[in-house]
């Protein structure tokens, strides 16, 4: 055997005993068990409450009538984010999708924050200086201080998990404009690269139905790591 085929074959045996032990210790599904795990898993107890897979909240009609689906990311910024803007990245990592903002969206200002640039480009941005604005801080921070009712719209890819979301949307929807918006990358309730809860999909819903908010944009990923565009319902800005 390969060391190809002997890592293709513990990868197998891997999953297939975390499968058991996901069922036996998560219970995703209560009590119930899958056909092929029936007689390996004892009978479960019912189990107790916990929060840690509990769905997002669903949506209304309303929340999702005036929604486009792109196929991918980049067709955001080209068909669903408003061009010559004032915009924000939150979370850039290595810069790619900043230099497609510069690209495909041509904005007026492009803020970046992060908690730290080592990693991005820096040079290739030199020719758009005055377009650029770098926020080195933690991202609640750098949005706290930047001025309300400002931006045609923010773009988060950060902290998708645990109450990173929330935190981000409660600041954030003071730092728009009234008919600005929000867009969120990993739009997914699990992922399973990095095998854990993400927050972004409960705290998406759970905002546009206390904030009387849509969604105006679905960008699908090829893993179900989609991208969501929300802003306030018509109805909300004309009330």
């Amino acid at each position: 055997m390969t060391s190809r085929e002997l890592l293709s074959e513990t990868k197998r045996e891997w999953l297939h005993k975390t499968r058991l032990e996901w069922y036996k210790i998560m219970q995703p599904f209560g009590t119930w068990l899958p056909a092929g795990l029936q007689e390996r898993v004892p009978s479960l107890e019912p189990p107790t409450t916990d929060a840690y897979l509990m769905p997002a909240p669903g949506l209304d009609t309303v929340h999702v009538q005036n929604c486009r689906v792109v196929p991918n990311r980049l067709a955001l910024l080209t068909d669903c984010l408003p061009p010559n803007s004032i915009c924000c990245e939150v979370g850039t990592g290595k810069g790619r999708f900043s230099r497609k903002i510069l690209e495909l969206s041509n904005p007026r200002e492009l803020h970046l924050i992060d908690l730290s640039f080592k990693d991005f480009p820096h040079i290739e941005f030199a020719a758009a200086s005055g377009t650029v604005i770098f926020h080195e801080f933690d991202s609640i921070i750098a949005l706290t201080r930047l001025p309300d009712r400002y931006f045609d719209w923010i773009y988060f890819d950060c902290n998708h998990n645990g109450d990173g979301p929330s935190r981000h949307l409660e600041v954030a929807k003071h730092k728009i404009k009234p008919t600005g918006m929000l867009a969120f990358n990993g739009y997914i309730f699990w992922s399973h690269k990095e095998f854990m809860c993400y927050g972004v999909m409960q705290a998406v819903n759970e905002f546009c139905l206390k904030e009387k908010w849509e969604m105006s944009c679905l960008a699908l990923h090829n893993e179900g790591y989609n991208d969501v565009v929300i802003r306030k319902r018509q109805v909300a800005l004309e009330q």
